[in-house]
């Protein structure tokens, strides 16, 4: 049983321009977040918690549409397990399970093609890569090699929102090397 009693400052930023809320084909969504805790706020822990997030979506040709985002994840001051990143799907991450990923930094970075097939059905490739930040830090050495996963999936649109089938392949742990899983997922409705 965790009995933290936690206080904390939490800051959003949303900065959205896209076309459509269902289905974007042009426009920037970039989303950041920070949330502290302190001693000083009469907390158990102290930790801060930062996410920034950008997706930019572009149409060149008319039935075809590209996304390129990215996310930088980081937490400091030792967090408690309960407040780390935990994420996984083929919307946060093509190849994990849902809540597959655990950590406290990461740098994720993803594209995706989606063609318009007819008015309402499309198909979508994505690939994606999750890395460790100190990756690029001489000083210290990254913990955990990059991570890929791809998927390929068919989209309709409804009433609801969004009905997606994606069949994604990645690893099968991402906390050591195992393997590669496939997996199938079946979406339905907006995520807000």
């Amino acid at each position: 049983k965790v009995n933290d009693h936690l206080r904390y400052l939490l800051l959003n930023m949303n900065l959205d321009y896209l076309d459509n809320v269902f289905v974007p084909r042009n426009g920037i969504r970039v989303t950041s977040n920070v949330e502290y805790s302190s001693l000083l706020l009469a907390s158990d822990i102290n930790y801060t918690r930062f996410s920034l997030s950008a997706d930019y979506y572009f149409t060149p040709l008319r039935l075809h549409t590209l996304r390129f985002g990215g996310s930088f994840l980081k937490t400091y001051d030792s967090p408690p397990f309960y407040k780390q990143f935990i994420f996984g799907g083929p919307q946060e991450f093509a190849g994990a399970d849902y809540m597959q990923i655990n950590g406290t930094k990461f740098i994720i970075g993803r594209g995706e093609y989606r063609y318009e097939y007819k008015r309402d059905v499309f198909f979508k490739g994505i690939i994606n890569t999750l890395i460790d930040p100190d990756i690029f830090n001489p000083i210290n050495h990254a913990t955990t090699e990059p991570r890929i996963g791809i998927g390929i999936g068919v989209m309709f649109t409804s009433i609801l929102g969004p009905i997606e089938l994606m069949l994604v392949r990645g690893d099968e742990s991402y906390q050591e090397r195992k393997g590669s899983q496939y997996l199938l997922h079946f979406s339905a409705g907006m995520k807000f």
